[in-house]
C-alpha cells in the first residue's frame, strides 16, 4: 500500500489541468449542485436574519456543514473516476451532527467577528478565519474518505497542510485569487472556479495520501458516499 506523501508536488498545472478535465465530465452536478447549495445557505441565513441581523452567520452554519462534506464527496469523487449524481449533494445530512460541529469549529472566529458587530474584532477574526479555512481544508475529505469523527478530522487536515505548508500556501493564494478574478464579472465565474477548487484540493487530498489520480484511462473506482 502507498504510503501518504508527507511532501506533495501539488503541481499547479496539472492540477488545474485535470480539475478541468473532471469539471467537464460532471458539469451539470457541479454548477446545479452549487447553485441549489448556495440557494439553501441563502435562506437559512435569511430566515436566521429575521431573529436579529447578526445571527444570519449561526443559520447559514446550521446546514454550512452537511453540504460542504456532500459538495466535496461529489468533488472526491469526480475526481476519482466516478459519476456522482445530484442527490450525492445532501449525503453530508446522514453525518449532520459531525458535519455542523465541523462547520461550527472552523467558521467560529467569522461567526465571532460577525456576533462582535465588525470593527477591529471583525477585521481580526476576518484574517483569523482565513487561516482557520487554509489549514482545515481537507476536513470534509477525511470524514468522507476515512470516516473520521469531525476533530480527528480536522487535526489530520491540519497535519497533512503544516508538514507541506509551502506548497500548501501556494495552491491555497492561488484558489484564492482565482475565485476572486472569477467573482468580477458578476459572479457567473464562480459557477466554473468553485467546482474546480473543490476537484483540485480532491486531487491534492488524493496525492498525500498516496492514491493514484484518475486519468480516465483506467476503470474508475465505485463513487464515493460521505
Amino acid at each position: 500500500m502507498a504510503q501518504p506523501s508527507a511532501q506533495p508536488s501539488l503541481d499547479l498545472g496539472a492540477l488545474f489541468q485535470k480539475s478541468w478535465t473532471v469539471f467537464q465530465r460532471n458539469a451539470l452536478v457541479f454548477v446545479l449542485g452549487l447553485i441549489v447549495v448556495c440557494v439553501i445557505l441563502a435562506v437559512a441565513g435569511f430566515i436566521a436574519s429575521l431573529i436579529g441581523g447578526r445571527f444570519a452567520g449561526i443559520g447559514v452554519a446550521l446546514v454550512q456543514g452537511p453540504l460542504a462534506l456532500g459538495y466535496f464527496g461529489v468533488a472526491l469523487s469526480a475526481a476519482r473516476g466516478g459519476t456522482p449524481q445530484f442527490p450525492a449533494i445532501f449525503e453530508g445530512f446522514n453525518r449532520y451532527l459531525p458535519a455542523f460541529l465541523a462547520s461550527l469549529a472552523i467558521s467560529a472566529p467569522n461567526l465571532v467577528g460577525t456576533l462582535a458587530g465588525g470593527g477591529l474584532i471583525g477585521v481580526v477574526m476576518a484574517l483569523v478565519s482565513l487561516v482557520f479555512a487554509f489549514v482545515f481544508c481537507l476536513t470534509y475529505f477525511y470524514m468522507g474518505d476515512k470516516k473520521l469523527d469531525f476533530w480527528p478530522s480536522m487535526q489530520s487536515s491540519q497535519r497533512t497542510v503544516t508538514n507541506a505548508i509551502g506548497p500548501w500556501i501556494v495552491l491555497y493564494l492561488v484558489l484564492i485569487v482565482v475565485n476572486a478574478v472569477a467573482a468580477l464579472p458578476c459572479g457567473l465565474g464562480l459557477l466554473i472556479t468553485v467546482p474546480m477548487s473543490a476537484v483540485i484540493l480532491a486531487l491534492a487530498y488524493d496525492q498525500v495520501e498516496g492514491r493514484p489520480t484518475f486519468s480516465g484511462e483506467r476503470e474508475p473506482e465505485s463513487d464515493y458516499q460521505a
